[in-house]
């Protein structure tokens, strides 16, 4: 049974009237038969299906590339089961055959969430055995060489099974996130929009990073594998950064997985599971809304249903919101960086956590300040970038 939001039609959002008090429920899904401008809700169309919904436990690590060696395989599936790094490194300390791997072998352990302990002691033991290993003499020259180091597995990985089968091809028909009328005819070039996509395109491409399974009102969902190894893993915050840009904030990802899930659709954390992204069909630089004041910013994704309209800017579940609404979100459900750091690489390094964040939330104000630029393309300017350059003390330039 699908889980409902009751929006009572004469309840409109802030600036039409709906108590913040209210919104924390409604900032878990958008109302039902609601206009959901950046979200694709995907669902098995065989009512047959096995649909697996939120699991209870750890998903199972993600199907691997077939050429990754056998060592760092089971290095994933350990550090899936959420077993802690130091039981992961003494497995490492006892592995006895020698293994290689390569520089995108290394980025994609990072980009699955292990962690640099993880990875660095991975990356010694491939040195001490490799160190370790006989060396064959050259006939040639009768001095002994170290032997190649040892090729990547080629087993065959077994074909990806996803949960409840693959989504329909035909995704559901929502609109943009931007409705303008159709341009009139010209003999001039077309410009160029907000990108769209369909939940197909990006399937596979995260499939090797993460898990899809589906969760009620919002079909299917992807969890990365870095939100389950990763202790306090959130969107937005690790292995990233903020960058001013000519859509304003733009959250630059250093995931190779980081170009579609922070700049289409949303995130929502699933209650007995974590973080999970609602895909959705229209780019943007980024889709938080801000705080600041007290010398400290924060953020937090917006919740689904979010989307921008021209002439309104933010737009839930249909309607506009103000620049001031905070969708009921309390001070833990942001991040927290002092304005020096708000720009730093990997902010995620300077955060502030624990009980400090409460007076930090009530000394802040809600910044939601998207707009629709030229050719229709989604601006985040958040906030003023002049409020930040004193306190980092550097120009905020633009990239």
């Amino acid at each position: 049974m699908k889980l409902l939001l009751c929006v009572v039609g004469s309840v409109l959002l802030a600036g039409c009237g709906i108590p913040e008090s209210s919104a924390i429920a409604q900032a878990k899904a958008p109302a039902e038969g609601a206009e959901v401008t950046n979200v694709v809700a995907a669902v098995a169309a065989d009512t047959n299906s096995v649909v697996t919904t939120v699991p209870a436990v750890p998903p199972p690590a993600p199907e691997l590339p077939p050429n990754l060696p056998e060592a760092a395989r089971e290095i994933v599936k350990l550090s899936h089961g959420q077993i802690g790094d130091s039981v992961v490194t003494n497995f490492i300390a006892n592995l006895k055959e020698p293994f290689h791997l390569d520089a995108e072998q290394i980025v994609y352990l990072r980009d699955l969430g292990l962690s640099p302990v993880v990875i660095e002691a991975l990356l010694s033991k491939e040195q001490e055995l490799a160190s370790k290993a006989p060396r064959k003499p050259d006939p040639a020259s009768g001095v002994a060489v170290a032997p190649p180091p040892p090729a990547a597995s080629q087993s065959t990985a077994a074909p990806t099974l996803y949960p409840g089968g693959k989504p329909p091809l035909d995704p559901p028909q929502v609109g943009p996130a931007v409705q303008e009328p159709a341009p009139a005819q010209s003999s001039e070039p077309p410009s160029t929009g907000p990108t769209q996509v369909n939940y197909n395109f990006f399937y596979d491409s995260l499939a090797p990073y993460g898990n899809w399974f589906n969760i009620p009102t919002y079909g299917y969902v992807w969890q990365p594998s870095c939100a389950v190894i990763t202790p306090g893993w959130r969107p937005y915050w690790n292995c990233g950064s903020w960058a001013w840009c000519d859509a304003g904030w733009y959250w630059n990802s250093s995931y190779s997985w980081g170009w579609a899930p922070f700049h289409y659709g949303n995130w929502v954390s699933a209650p007995g599971c974590g973080w999970c992204w609602v895909p959705g069909r229209t780019w943007g630089p980024s889709w938080v809304t801000f705080r600041y004041g007290g010398g400290y910013c924060g953020w937090a994704p917006l919740p689904p249903g979010c989307g921008v309209s021209a002439g309104v800017g933010l737009t839930w579940a249909g309607s506009g919101v103000s620049f001031g609404f905070g969708f009921g979100y309390s001070a833990s459900d942001y991040c927290w960086t002092p304005t020096s750091y708000f720009t730093a690489s990997n902010c995620s390094a300077y955060g502030v956590y624990g009980s400090g964040v409460n007076q930090i939330y009530n000394g802040s104000s809600v910044i939601n300040n998207y707009v629709v630029g030229n050719n229709n393309t989604i601006i985040n300017n958040g906030i003023d970038p002049g409020h930040i350059a004193p306190h980092s003390r550097s120009e905020i330039r633009k990239v």
